[in-house]
């Protein structure tokens, strides 16, 4: 514990500079010319239709926290369970606002942007300069050949033991959320044992997908998984009120634009709980996911011997972060404009129920009845399927 404060107290700064740096290498492969430098070469075509990329790599970088954290996240920064963005007052519009603002600051450009970059990375060394798939070829430019030896296997196993707790810490997340809904749906209850059970239920089914190969398994399973995310965010937002939803998607836009600076400053944070709790932890998360989720943009085992991302320009990559930041900022608002009733934001909702019962109980107690409730359900019910595919 002792050395994880010092880490955050010490290397704040790095984390959050070093992640605005992705943000902006990625937007400017968007519009510079060298965004259109072909993976795999010039006259190279890709293996996979979009949609499905966008699918099998949407699957693997969100999943399960599209479904909770888009409720739960800005429902804790309004009440101020665990600090609030830029110490704003909890209860307040601004603090609605505010709320809105770092939930998309937390899920959308950055997350995806790391992702990006390992996953460009690794791809553009792997296709077009002949290197391993491997964390290492990434690090060839100032290393050399050196990369073979004793210094790419510490960057490598490194990478491996990050990678292990990105996974673990998501997949116990999940498992909780996952047995707090069927405690509400069915009454079972959300002890460890049924948390051990899903875990073992989700790792049975990834497995049968891997087993399966990339067309077989992983792109069926995405391509089905985008197929029900789409079809409960069309059922969420008819089930509420389509013009609150329109409304609230620019009032997020707009909120998301005038706190993007502030959010990002690294120096001079007086929010350090909120700060460190959740920016920095996400931060960290996110990096930790990068190699697994980047080498698997930049795939290339399967049956066929090519990846998934071969033959795809550089600008091709940071427009599918614009593209999974778009879905992002819409299921949020959906959330927004149909779960969060106004005459039930009172911190007594949330707080109460995190301290007896944890998050998932804090969460249900903010769906709205009547229109709202069926949505609630429903995303209950399809909430098991998602877990399998973070």
């Amino acid at each position: 514990m002792a050395a994880r404060i010092w880490s955050i107290n010490t290397f704040d700064w790095l984390f959050l500079s070093s992640v605005n740096i992705f943000v902006v290498f990625c937007l400017a492969l968007i519009v510079l010319p060298v965004g259109k430098i072909r993976l795999g070469g010039d006259t190279a075509k890709p293996d996979y239709s979009r949609s499905s990329w966008f699918a099998i790599l949407f699957a693997a970088g969100m999943g399960i926290g599209l479904m909770f954290w888009s409720v739960a996240e800005p429902i804790g920064y309004y009440t101020e369970w665990y600090g609030s963005p830029l110490n704003i007052a909890s209860g307040t519009v601004e603090a609605e606002r505010a709320a809105m603002a770092a939930t998309m600051y937390h899920w959308g450009l950055h997350p995806w942007a790391i992702y990006g970059v390992v996953g460009l990375a690794l791809a553009f060394f792997t296709y077009n300069k002949g290197l391993p798939l491997t964390i290492r070829s990434t690090f060839y430019p100032l290393l050399g050949n050196r990369i073979y030896g004793p210094i790419g296997n510490i960057i490598d196993i490194t990478a491996v033991i990050a990678t292990i707790f990105g996974p673990a810490t998501s997949l116990g997340f999940g498992a909780q959320q996952a047995a707090g809904g069927l405690n509400y749906l069915f009454g079972i209850p959300a002890d460890l044992g049924t948390q051990t059970g899903i875990i073992v239920v989700v790792t049975a089914v990834a497995l049968f997908s891997v087993t399966r190969g990339l067309d077989g398994g992983v792109k069926l399973m995405s391509n089905i998984n985008m197929v029900l995310a789409a079809a409960l965010l069309l059922f969420v937002i008819f089930a509420g009120s389509l013009m609150t939803f329109l409304s609230t998607l620019g009032t997020t836009f707009v909120a998301y634009a005038e706190y993007f600076l502030p959010l990002s400053n690294p120096v001079g944070r007086e929010d350090e709980t909120f700060y460190h709790g959740w920016t920095i932890f996400y931060w960290a998360w996110w990096i930790s996911w990068s190699p697994f989720v980047g080498m698997f943009i930049a795939h290339l085992q399967g049956s066929y011997g090519s990846g998934i991302s071969h033959h795809r320009s550089h600008r091709t990559h940071p427009g599918n972060v614009r593209l999974d930041e778009c879905l992002w900022w819409q299921w949020t608002s959906t959330d927004k404009s149909t779960r969060w009733c106004p005459g039930r934001w009172h911190q007594r909702f949330f707080t109460d129920p995190v301290s007896d019962a944890g998050e998932p109980a804090a969460v249900r107690n903010h769906v709205c009845p009547g229109d709202c409730a069926g949505a609630g359900i429903l995303r209950d019910l399809l909430r098991l399927w998602l877990i399998g595919h973070r």
